[in-house]
């Protein structure tokens, strides 16, 4: 697969994800979804620890060049940064992501 990755919300308790792995072009609306997908395998408190980290997320997504972030991008967003266990992690292994919806 040319592009993988994942969208991780992790602590000392949880560890669950959103990946993809394919030949296909990953766009900012896929990396929303997967954010979208992600927050809703979460409990209201996981997610409520980790909202601020998912709007770090989103933004990082939102923002990324036309044609995309390219592997390796490994990065960390944290809701309390005395907190750092309880975080959102955006992984870029292999590829790209997070091209525009519409690419010309």
């Amino acid at each position: 697969m040319n592009n993988r990755g994942r969208i991780q919300a992790q602590d000392d308790t949880i560890e669950e994800s959103e990946s993809w792995a394919t030949n296909e072009e990953i766009t900012k609306q896929d990396g929303l979804t997967k954010s979208n997908d992600l927050k809703g395998k979460l409990s209201n408190q996981e997610l409520a620890e980790r909202l601020d980290a998912f709007n770090k997320l989103e933004n990082v997504i939102q923002q990324a060049p036309s044609q995309g972030h390219f592997a390796q991008l490994i990065k960390s967003f944290h809701h309390n940064p005395q907190n750092r266990r309880i975080r959102v992690d955006l992984e870029i292994r292999a590829g790209r992501a997070f091209i525009d919806n519409n690419p010309n």
